[in-house]
């Protein structure tokens, strides 16, 4: 007996000791069964509260397959989200991909702008809870802004708008909800023609005034008129005129200048020249409207001409004469019928402007004896009469002449360049160009003043009407070696030649542009031709 007792006690404290080595339940199970009250199903507790252990389910309870519960709800009834439950059973709500779940707002599309605020839209990619800043168009609500838009900080705001409606005879404002608007004004305006003066507003229109824009601009070799919507303008003439010296005659305008005739009534010129002067022995028009052959005439980078020619700006409208002109051109050169010398009068160095004259001359007697080479040698020359005035100055002078970095430049629009054409066999025709400039370059010896070359291009345009003139006065002869009639010369010039530039401003091109290529070689001034 007392052995069994022993053995019941052992067994005993076997099974105390596995009961307490043995797990109890989860927490979540606890808390689950604890907030069911349930207990642990079997067969006698079907249909009673009991505890899965999952805490996104509820109203747990005893099945045949053991303890189940419901879906926990957690639909918040919104498209844009995808609604489940997580963690400790707090239900979680993600934004899907294109749209923004707005606190108080609910779902708004990607791109979709906030109820009356086009500044603040949603952007998924930003925030898929709250709306952001886009800088996009808006409209500020005020009439008299233009250009509206959203700032950084989300405001709509716009430039003020200019109220113009480009009518001088109205006053112009503007009304933040109406916009602009404009009053008939009354007064002195100007209506577009500068033809005509003393202008007025009458009922929001500017009329013509009674007065005309005086354009006389004391020129007798010029023909003044005032051309609607362009003001005045100064067309040459060609008619006689007196260039106030006596001794002249006949006087007739040349270019826009008056010039005489110098006849034996004149004083005889007696002048000193200075050392820097070089004698042309090239003398003839350029063949293209390309670098070297002529010039920017129009100052509009984007023409040149002629147009199958052509290039970088440079204007030559001539150059299709060259075949015509250049044979009695080179061969004065050549025979010395046509001897420019030109002198750098008061030239000191460079950078300091100065004055650059073309003279007609003849080689010095002296010079001749030595047997002094044309064009080859540096002979010395004796500038001729009609080279000069009858007050003793140059014919063709530019004024504002300046070398730099061995680089000549002179001329303006106003310069004139007149070659009496009976230098080439013709008579009573002179060859001018209008708004005449020089550009080239220039070596010298190593005094710095004595020329050794000269080489270059006179530009600018020539009237077609002088063109005729002095084809019309040369000798036909000298077309005779190219198979043509002066006439079938007049009439191919008048066909072929160009006009691309204005001279007169009367929007009308009536002249060519011209480029006459020259190089020269030193030369020593002597004096003048008795």
């Amino acid at each position: 007996m007392h052995r069994f007792n022993h053995l019941i006690l052992c067994l005993f404290l076997a099974a105390a000791v596995a009961c307490a080595d043995a797990p109890g339940p989860s927490p979540a199970a606890k808390s689950d069964a604890g907030a069911d009250s349930g207990t642990a199903c079997s067969s006698s507790t079907i249909g009673k509260p009991c505890g899965d252990g999952n805490l996104c389910t509820t109203g747990d309870q005893c099945g045949a397959a053991g303890c189940a519960g419901t879906p926990k709800a957690c639909d918040d009834g919104l498209a844009c989200t995808a609604d489940s439950c997580g963690t400790g059973g707090t239900c979680d709500h993600k934004v899907q991909a294109g749209w923004c779940n707005v606190a108080g707002g609910g779902c708004v599309a990607d791109g979709a702008a906030k109820a009356g605020d086009p500044c603040r839209v949603c952007s998924a990619s930003k925030s898929a809870v709250d709306f952001s800043i886009a800088a996009t168009a808006c409209d500020d609500g005020n009439a008299c802004t233009k250009g509206d838009v959203c700032d950084l900080a989300g405001a709509c705001t716009g430039t003020v708008a200019v109220c113009d409606d480009k009518n001088a005879c109205t006053t112009d404002s503007c009304d933040a909800k109406a916009g602009c608007k404009a009053v008939v004004a009354v007064g002195p305006c100007v209506d577009g023609d500068p033809c005509s003066t003393g202008d007025v507003c009458a009922d929001g229109i500017c009329k013509a005034g009674s007065g005309k824009l005086g354009c006389d601009d004391s020129n007798a070799c010029t023909i003044d008129s005032c051309k609607a919507g362009m003001g005045c303008v100064h067309a040459l003439s060609k008619a006689n005129c007196d260039d106030g010296v006596a001794c002249t005659m006949p006087d007739a305008c040349t270019g826009g200048v008056c010039v005489g005739i110098k006849t034996a009534m004149c004083p005889t010129c007696d002048l000193l020249f200075g050392a820097s002067a070089g004698k042309l022995t090239q003398f003839l028009i350029g063949t293209s409207g390309k670098t070297g052959q002529g010039i920017d005439v129009d100052g509009n980078p984007k023409t040149c001409a002629p147009e199958s020619n052509c290039a970088d700006g440079i204007d030559n409208s001539a150059a299709v004469l060259a075949g015509f002109l250049n044979t009695p051109l080179i061969n004065g050169v050549n025979e010395g019928t046509l001897t420019f010398v030109a002198e750098f009068a008061g030239y000191v160095g460079e950078g300091v402007p100065f004055t650059l004259n073309l003279y007609y001359a003849e080689m010095a007697q002296e010079s001749k004896q030595a047997n002094c080479k044309l064009n080859g040698d540096v002979c010395k020359w004796q500038v001729g009469q009609s080279a000069l005035t009858a007050q003793c100055k140059p014919k063709f002078s530019f004024s504002d002449a300046t070398v730099k970095d061995g680089k000549v430049t002179a001329g303006t629009k106003d310069t004139v360049f007149a070659m009496d054409a009976d230098l080439l066999g013709a008579k009573d025709a002179t060859l001018y160009v209008k708004g005449a400039r020089i550009h080239g370059t220039v070596e010298f010896a190593a005094d710095k003043k004595t020329i050794v070359s000269l080489q270059g291009v006179l530009g600018g345009a020539v009237p077609q009407t002088a063109v005729l003139d002095m084809v019309n006065a040369v000798d036909a002869s000298l077309f005779a070696g190219l198979g043509l009639s002066k006439k079938e010369v007049l009439d191919l010039i008048a066909q072929i030649l160009v006009l691309d530039i204005d001279v007169d401003g009367d929007g009308g091109k009536e002249s060519a542009s011209i480029g006459i290529r020259f190089s020269a070689l030193g030369a020593v001034l002597v004096g003048t031709v008795k």
